[in-house]
C-alpha cells in the first residue's frame, strides 16, 4: 500500500522532516507546482510549514509536462541529496515513476485534485506516495482489479507460465495500461477463446452434469434448485435420483487432466475480463475533480497542531476556486465549507463573533436545510470523514454556532482595528468583485447575472435597467465605486436585490462564503481573491511593470500581453531601460498612487530588486542588425518573443505566491482581473448577439480569433483595458480565461436554449500559430466529469494530427491551425 490515508497526513510530514534532519546541510525538498490558485495556495502553506521548521527547501512552478520534463534534468536526475519532491496538482495523472528520475532514497509526494490518479502512483510505486482525501480507500474494488492484474503474486506468475492457455499478468500488465483503447477488443478475444475451451469441455460430459459437483454448468447454464422439507435442496431434474444414489459421484471417470487446465484457464480470463472492465470504467469515466490541494495540506497541518489563520484563509480560496469553476458541487462545497466554518472563531483577532459585523442572522447560509439548495443540489451530504477536521459531524453543529455564521451586511463594516485579520462567513452575491467595481458594473459584467437576464439583447439589457430603476437606486450612486455610495444605499442593496431577484430570474443570486478583513485596508472575499490570482498568474508582471510601479517604465514599454511580455523590450533596448531605472535610482523606493482612493495602498518595489527582473527579460534579447532583411527581423524578433515568453509565466507565478500575504499586490490582481472581466463578458455576448457558435451533431462549437470573434471593441483597445492586445487574443493564451468563457456560454444557452449539447470552444494563438480547445460537457445533477480528455486522443489519432495536451488538465489540447477542422469533424463521433 503506497497511499497515505486522510488519517495519516502528519505521518506524511514526519516523513519528510525527519529525511531532512538526516541532511541539514544540504537541499533536500523539491516542491513542484502549477499554476493555478489551489496549487498556489497550497504551495504558500508548505513553504510556510518548511520555514518552520528551518527545512530548506526549492519552489518550482511548472505549466506542462515539457517544463515538468526539464525540471525533471535540471534538478531531480542525479540528485543523490534529494529526499522529497513534493507536486502539488501535477503528476497525479501519469505514471510518475517513469516520468521522473527519481533518486533511490527520494519519495515523491503527490497532492493533487485532477482525477482520475494514475493507479501504478497509488499501489505500484513504493517511491511514490499518493495523499489520500478519503476517495482511495473506497475504492476496493479497483485495487483488487489493479492487483490482480498489474501485481500478481510470483508464485501465480509461475504457474500461469507452465499452463498453455494461462494468463501472463505481468507481461500484460504495461500494455493494458499504455493502450486502453485497445482494451474492448482483446477482451473480445478472450471471449470467444473461453466460449470454445466451455464447448471443448461440454464434449466429456456426457449426461450434461458438472464435473466438480459445486452445482455450476459448465456451459454457461445454471442448474435450478429448490428446497427440501428438511432444509436441503435437490435439482429440478433428478433429484429424487441423486438422493437414492448418494455414492454415484465415487463412480464418475477421473477428469482429464487438459480439460482441467483449460477449465482454469478459461476462469482465470473470466476473471480478468471484469477486472478489465473495473479498470477501463475507472479510467474511461471522465476527468473530474477530488477535494483540492490545498484542503488536504490543510489537513495535515490539522494533525500537526500547526494550523495558522493564513493557512484556513489559503485553504478557503481553493474551495472557493473549485466551486467557482464549476469542479465541484453545491453540496460538496457546503460540506468543505462546515468544516471551516468552526476555525473561523479560533482565529478571530477582532475581538467579535465570528459571523462579522452587523445583526446576526438566523438563516445560516451553510445550514444544510436550506430547501430552494436542497430542491436544485439533492439534499447536502453529511461532512465526510476526511472533510471533518475538528471532528464534529455536520449533523451535531451546535444552533448557537450557527446563527453565528452570517452577517447582515456583506462584511465590509466589520473591521475592528488596523490588526483585525479576521475571517467571516457571510452570504456572498453571485456579482463579480461587487465591492470593488460600481453596482452597475459588477452586474453588468457578472456572468450570472448576463446569462440570466440575457444582456446580449436590447430586451435583457433593458431588464437590467429596469432592475436598477425599481430598487430605487439614483444613476449616479450605481456609478460610483461601491464603497463610495451612500451607507444607505449600500446597506439597502442587500436586501432589494434579493426580494427582487426571483422576478428577474435571479433566484440563486447568493452563496455562503467568508471575508476577510485586512486592517483598515480593504476587505476581500474568497472569490475577490481567487479572480485576483488569476489575473495576476495571467500577466501579474507585466501589469505590475506598467502600473504598480511609477516612474520606472512607461506606456511606451509597457504593453501587457498575457503569457508574455515582448511589448517590454520590443520597443526599447536595455540602455533605455537602464537609464530609467538610473532616473528613479534616487528615490530608492518608487510606487503610485494607484488605489489610494479605494482604500488600497501602492506597492513599493526596491529599484534594486524591479532592476533584477528587468534584466532577467532583458537578458539575450538580441539587437537589431545593420544591414539586416525582413525575413532576418522577422526571425529574430521571433526569438526575442520567444525566450521572453519561456521566462514571463514565472514571474506571473511567483507575483502571485507573493500576493498571498500582501493585500496590495491583490488590490492591483483585482484591477487587472476587472480588465479580463470586461474582455470576458464583451466577447461572450459578441459571439452570442452575432450567432457565432455552429451546432454540430454532437455538440456547439465556436471559434475566438482576432478577426472579429468577440473583439468587442473592432480591434481597438477598451478604455482602460489592455495596451498591445486585442480582445480576443487573451483566450489563446489562457486556459482559465478561455474555460470561464466557455463557462459562461453553457450558462447563457441552459437558460436560453431547448436543446442542450456540450461545447467546444477554441481560441486562436498568434504566436504559435495554433488553437487552444477546452471542452465543456453538459453537466446533470451531481454530475462533475468531463469525457472530452478521451474524445480528443482518440480523435487526433484518427485524424493524424498534431496534437499537444500540456497542460494538467486533458479535456484542453492544443491544434495546429490547419489541423483544426479534422480535428472537430472526428470529434463528432466521440462525443
Amino acid at each position: 500500500m503506497v497511499f497515505t490515508s486522510s488519517a495519516q497526513l502528519g505521518a506524511a510530514y514526519a516523513r519528510i522532516k525527519s529525511s531532512a534532519a538526516a541532511q541539514p546541510n544540504a537541499n533536500t525538498v523539491l516542491v513542484i507546482a502549477s499554476p493555478d490558485p489551489d496549487a498556489l495556495c497550497a504551495c504558500k502553506m508548505i513553504s510556510n510549514l518548511l520555514k518552520s521548521d528551518c527545512i530548506t527547501h526549492q519552489i518550482i512552478p511548472v505549466s506542462g509536462y515539457d517544463v515538468l520534463d526539464r525540471t525533471n534534468d535540471l534538478k531531480i536526475k542525479n540528485n543523490d541529496s534529494l529526499r522529497s519532491i513534493i507536486m502539488l496538482n501535477c503528476g497525479g495523472v501519469i505514471d510518475i515513476a517513469a516520468t521522473l528520475s527519481i533518486p533511490p532514497e527520494a519519495t515523491v509526494y503527490i497532492i493533487d485534485s485532477h482525477r482520475p490518479l494514475h493507479l501504478g502512483s497509488i499501489y505500484k510505486y513504493e517511491q511514490v506516495m499518493v495523499l489520500d482525501d478519503g476517495e482511495i480507500e473506497e475504492m476496493k474494488d479497483v485495487e483488487e482489479a489493479f492487483n490482480a492484474i498489474e501485481m500478481a503474486d510470483s508464485e501465480d506468475d509461475d504457474d500461469d507460465e507452465d499452463d498453455d492457455g494461462g494468463l501472463d499478468l505481468e507481461s500484460d500488465a504495461e500494455s493494458e495500461r499504455e493502450a486502453r483503447p485497445k482494451t474492448r477488443i482483446s477482451r473480445q478475444d478472450d471471449e470467444e477463446e473461453v466460449e470454445e475451451e466451455s464447448q471443448i469441455i461440454d464434449n466429456f460430459d456426457d449426461d450434461g452434469e458438472n464435473l466438480d459437483g459445486e452445482g455450476s454448468d459448465l456451459s454457461g447454464g445454471r442448474k435450478r434448485k429448490k428446497p427440501t422439507g428438511s432444509g436441503q435442496s435437490t435439482d429440478d431434474e433428478g433429484g429424487a435420483e441423486e438422493n437414492a444414489s448418494p455414492s454415484r459421484s465415487r463412480h464418475r471417470p477421473a477428469l482429464d487432466p487438459t480439460v482441467a487446465k483449460r477449465r482454469k484457464s478459461m476462469e482465470k480470463r473470466r476473471k480478468r475480463n471484469r477486472y478489465l472492465d473495473t479498470l477501463a470504467q475507472y479510467y474511461e469515466e471522465g476527468s473530474y475533480y477530488g477535494m483540492s490541494a490545498s484542503q488536504l495540506v490543510y489537513m495535515m497541518l490539522t494533525q500537526i497542531g500547526k494550523v495558522t489563520g493564513d493557512a484556513l484563509w489559503m485553504s478557503i480560496i481553493a474551495l472557493t476556486d473549485q466551486y467557482l469553476h464549476e469542479r465541484i458541487g453545491l453540496g460538496t462545497y457546503k460540506a468543505s465549507a462546515l468544516s471551516f466554518k468552526e476555525d473561523t472563531t479560533k482565529f478571530d483577532l477582532s475581538g467579535g463573533a465570528a459571523g462579522g459585523a452587523g445583526e446576526e442572522n438566523d438563516n445560516n447560509p451553510l445550514d444544510g436545510d436550506d430547501d430552494d439548495d436542497d430542491e436544485e443540489f439533492g439534499a447536502m451530504p453529511r461532512l465526510p470523514a476526511a472533510l471533518n477536521i475538528n471532528g464534529v459531524g455536520a449533523g451535531g453543529q451546535n444552533r448557537a454556532a450557527r446563527q453565528r455564521f452570517a452577517a447582515a451586511g456583506m462584511g465590509q463594516y466589520g473591521s475592528k482595528g488596523a490588526d483585525d485579520r479576521s475571517i467571516k462567513c457571510v452570504e456572498e452575491f453571485r456579482l463579480m468583485l461587487m465591492r470593488h467595481w460600481s453596482f452597475y458594473d459588477c452586474m453588468f459584467y457578472s456572468q450570472y447575472v448576463a446569462a440570466q437576464l440575457g444582456t446580449w439583447k436590447e430586451k435583457g439589457r433593458q431588464k437590467l435597467t429596469n432592475l436598477m430603476a425599481r430598487m430605487g437606486l439614483p444613476q449616479t450612486q450605481t456609478h460610483q465605486p461601491f464603497t463610495e455610495m451612500k451607507i444607505s444605499f449600500q446597506k439597502e442593496v442587500r436586501t432589494k436585490l434579493l426580494a427582487l431577484g426571483p422576478t428577474f430570474s435571479m433566484s440563486q443570486l447568493q452563496f455562503p462564503s467568508f471575508v476577510r478583513h485586512n486592517g483598515y485596508k480593504i476587505t476581500v472575499s474568497a472569490s475577490d481573491s481567487v479572480h485576483a490570482l488569476l489575473a495576476l498568474l495571467d500577466c501579474g508582471a507585466s501589469w505590475m511593470r506598467r502600473h504598480a510601479v511609477g516612474g520606472v517604465v512607461d506606456e511606451a514599454v509597457s504593453d501587457v500581453k498575457v503569457g508574455d511580455s515582448s511589448g517590454t523590450v520590443a520597443h526599447a533596448g536595455a540602455s533605455s531601460i537602464a537609464a530609467k531605472i538610473s532616473a528613479a535610482a534616487s528615490a530608492k523606493l518608487t510606487g503610485t498612487g494607484m488605489g489610494t482612493r479605494l482604500g488600497a495602498g501602492a506597492v513599493s518595489v526596491k529599484i534594486s530588486e524591479f532592476d533584477d527582473v528587468i534584466g532577467a527579460s532583458v537578458e539575450g534579447y538580441e539587437q537589431p542588425v545593420p544591414g539586416e532583411d525582413e525575413v532576418e527581423k522577422a526571425e529574430r524578433e521571433a526569438r526575442n518573443r520567444r525566450r521572453e515568453r519561456e521566462g514571463e509565466w514565472v514571474k506571473n507565478f511567483y507575483m502571485a505566491y507573493d500576493a498571498l500575504d500582501n493585500i496590495d499586490l491583490i488590490f492591483h490582481g483585482i484591477q487587472l482581473s476587472m480588465q479580463f472581466q470586461r474582455i470576458l463578458v464583451k466577447t461572450g455576448i459578441s459571439i452570442i448577439e452575432k450567432n457565432m457558435t455552429k451546432t454540430m451533431k454532437t455538440f456547439r462549437f465556436t471559434v475566438v480569433n482576432q478577426s472579429g470573434g468577440g473583439n468587442a471593441h473592432g480591434g481597438q483597445r477598451a478604455p482602460g483595458g489592455l495596451a498591445g492586445e486585442s480582445d480576443s487574443s487573451v483566450f489563446g493564451r489562457s486556459v482559465a480565461l478561455l474555460n470561464r468563457l466557455a463557462v459562461f456560454l453553457m450558462e447563457a444557452y441552459r437558460e436560453h436554449k431547448k436543446k442542450q449539447l456540450p461545447l467546444v470552444i477554441a481560441a486562436y494563438n498568434d504566436e504559435t500559430e495554433s488553437y487552444l480547445v477546452i471542452g465543456v460537457p453538459v453537466l446533470k445533477r451531481g454530475e462533475k466529469k468531463n469525457r472530452f480528455g478521451m474524445a480528443f486522443l482518440k480523435a487526433a489519432q484518427r485524424t493524424n494530427v498534431a496534437f499537444r495536451s500540456d497542460a494538467f488538465d486533458n479535456s484542453v489540447a492544443e491544434i495546429q491551425k490547419e489541423d483544426l477542422l479534422d480535428f472537430v469533424e472526428a470529434l463528432q463521433t466521440l462525443v
